[in-house]
């Protein structure tokens, strides 16, 4: 039998009690659900209960369609957007952009401008402050990226609105308000594997689905129960950043 990629002893205690194991990715959730199949195996067992294993953006997808199967007021905002749609509406504000300089390429920034709008949002960077540092560049007669950002959100918000379409993102914080609410139970124990960092929008909706939230170092038998906690730093300059 081949050896497992994952050390599954560690979190054997918390599958066996029925705890949610959220990873960073798929191919780490894939890992531990071999790894547990392979124990299994060994035990001498020829089949066995699923264990609650996911990828938190899968995870997190599968609840927000179980909210539009329950008709969840929380989930009439629209449909969420497909990564290819995204492109498309991201293309279409830049090339609309009357403002944007001559020689800038809107194929180029598309995928550009949808990975940094979703970091905006997965970290709840207030938008304001990209209005202010519109504002500034204005004043002083600046071509700055993050003013062009800021014009292509506001466009590229009111295009999804036009087309009944909501970001992933969106639909994590509809889900949020949903668990909020007390309209989805919550789980007893979630545990999260293989992550450097929490964005704090998925922090958030973590502490609002469970009783209790733990973090499992990798390459550790023990977990850390302590919060992670986002801290905002500022620089003088490019340099020092």
């Amino acid at each position: 039998m081949m050896r497992p990629l994952f050390d599954i002893a560690t979190l054997k205690s918390d599958i066996e009690a029925g705890a949610l194991i959220l990873t960073s990715n798929n191919r780490l959730a894939t890992k531990i659900r071999q790894a547990w199949g392979q124990y299994q195996q060994q035990c001498g067992n020829s089949c066995w209960t699923q264990p609650e294993i996911h990828a938190i953006e899968q995870w997190s997808h599968e609840q927000w369609l179980c909210c539009c199967d329950a008709g969840s007021e929380y989930s009439a905002k629209g449909a969420i957007i497909s990564q290819a749609m995204e492109e498309i509406l991201w293309e279409e504000v830049i090339v609309e952009d009357s403002e944007k300089p001559d020689t800038l390429l809107p194929s180029n920034f598309s995928t550009l401008a949808r990975n940094s709008y979703s970091i905006i949002q997965r970290w709840q960077i207030p938008l304001s402050e990209l209005r202010v540092e519109l504002q500034t560049a204005l004043k002083q007669e600046q071509h700055q990226s993050s003013p062009l950002l800021y014009r292509w959100i506001e466009a590229f918000r009111k295009k999804l609105k036009q087309h009944q379409l909501i970001t992933p993102a969106d639909g994590i914080s509809a889900l949020l308000h949903a668990y909020e609410s007390g309209n989805k139970a919550p789980h007893t124990h979630i545990i999260t594997v293989g992550f450097d960092s929490i964005p704090p929008l998925y922090q958030a909706l973590l502490t609002a689905t469970a009783l209790k939230v733990s973090q499992h170092l990798v390459g550790s038998n023990r977990t850390d129960q302590s919060a992670t906690t986002a801290k905002r730093i500022h620089f003088y300059d490019e340099q020092q950043e």
